[in-house]
């Protein structure tokens, strides 16, 4: 994803003065810088023409300068076929498409180390290309290129440090109305600011406002966040959305390092990058499946207090049921038709699956004292119901707020 954002901030700029084609290998790639183009362009009418498209799709098109992202990089194994299969030269073929595209000026995006580090063949254009350029002036560091891209923030898309982002974030988080997603794919440094947004997370959550981290390890959370959290193996973007229109990218701040093949590489650059838009952030969050809520966890936590492990149904779950089968936790699952069940945590070699019913949820309200979980909107009782696609939760006030279950 970050490739697409620096890749994004060179188009914005060459855009005012010629029209520019970004080209990469995958659609996903292709639709998000798609979704981006439609934000920038409502932003600044005045903007020339930006196309995004895969290479098969540029085939016969021809433009100012090209942009060309690989998206490869770390946290991928390998590269893909697209960019490596030697075979009939289809690689080399897909290349020289991209390479001219361009009337004039051509650009590639990609992470050299990440390449250097995959033993690339010598016959591939790509390689070529690379190894022609290091060294060389117009081989920029990714120090250099963020600060270019920093120096040409705009409206749209805005590039901070890391004291200005956080104070920034602080106050869209305060500012949010309807949902705060984040997503947090490896450690984030705990410090006073870690403090500060778990208590603004906690009051957004009072007020109403939806509030969903995942983490890609739970455990790894400073302890503000842990109640707050569910965990999801799948996450791998720094990735927040707030009331689908606005994107950060490296919020909160990871003191992690990455992990290949074994090794633990130090992180040279860390950006901090802010969007707005509704057609990125619909995209992101559709792409990034934001909507996956169910906590993956099978452990229970030795270091967090009752009240945080209950605190949500689905750690409610995992914390007091136990498989009748084998006895490890159960666990709340999400069907891909959106109905909710519980599913042992020790799949697949126990494939025992129960039923939610009401009793089970209310239960689950009256799990602290007599008086029951409330509404977050308005305050009055939740009670669960039987509907045509399960068991749901409404409050008893006139509006009847309805949650599904991995929304209490």
């Amino acid at each position: 994803m970050l490739s697409a954002l620096l890749s994004f901030s060179l188009a914005l700029e060459a855009a005012e003065h010629c029209e520019v084609g970004m080209i990469t290998l995958y659609h996903a790639q292709a639709r998000l810088l798609h979704a981006m183009t439609r934000d920038a362009t409502s932003a600044n009418p005045k903007l020339k023409p930006i196309s995004c498209a895969t290479v098969h799709q540029f085939q016969g098109s021809e433009k100012d300068m090209i942009l060309y992202d690989p998206v490869d990089c770390y946290r991928m194994p390998y590269p893909g076929l697209l960019l490596t299969s030697t075979g009939n030269g289809y690689a080399n073929r897909l290349y020289n498409v991209a390479l001219t595209r361009a009337r004039g000026k051509f650009i590639g995006v990609a992470n050299i180390a990440y390449m250097d580090n995959k033993n690339l063949s010598g016959n591939l254009m790509f390689s070529r290309m690379i190894e022609s350029q290091r060294g060389k002036p117009s081989c920029l560091s990714g120090q250099v290129l963020l600060q270019a891209c920093a120096a040409s923030s705009n409206r749209m898309m805005r590039f901070f440090d890391s004291c200005n982002g956080s104070r920034e974030f602080l106050q869209d988080i305060a500012c949010a109305k309807q949902e705060i997603r984040i997503d947090i794919p490896n450690r984030p440094v705990e410090n006073a600011f870690s403090e500060q947004l778990a208590a603004a997370l906690q009051t957004a959550k009072r007020n109403g406002v939806k509030v969903s981290l995942r983490a890609e390890k739970k455990c790894d959370l400073p302890s503000g966040f842990k109640a707050l959290a569910i965990e999801n193996s799948f996450v791998a973007n720094p990735v927040a959305i707030l009331d689908k229109k606005i994107v950060w990218f490296g919020m909160p701040d990871s003191g992690a390092e990455f992990r290949s093949e074994g090794k633990t590489l130090r992180t040279k650059y860390r950006p901090i990058i802010r969007l707005e838009g509704t057609h990125t952030a619909k995209s992101l969050y559709g792409f990034l499946e934001m909507s996956r809520t169910t906590d993956q966890c099978t452990t229970i936590d030795a270091d967090a207090n009752e009240e945080t492990n209950a605190d949500a149904f689905a750690s409610y779950v995992r914390a007091s049921k136990k498989c009748p089968s084998c006895g490890r936790p159960m666990k709340l699952i999400k069907s891909k038709r959106g109905k909710f069940f519980l599913a042992c945590a020790g799949y697949p070699a126990c494939r025992k699956t129960l039923p939610v019913d009401i009793d089970m949820i209310e239960e689950y309200f009256y799990r602290n004292s007599k008086k029951g979980q409330h509404c977050v909107q308005c305050g009055y009782s939740l009670e669960a119901k039987a509907g045509k696609y399960g068991v749901y939760v409404q409050c008893c006030g006139a509006q009847r707020h309805k949650y599904k279950l991995d929304e209490i």
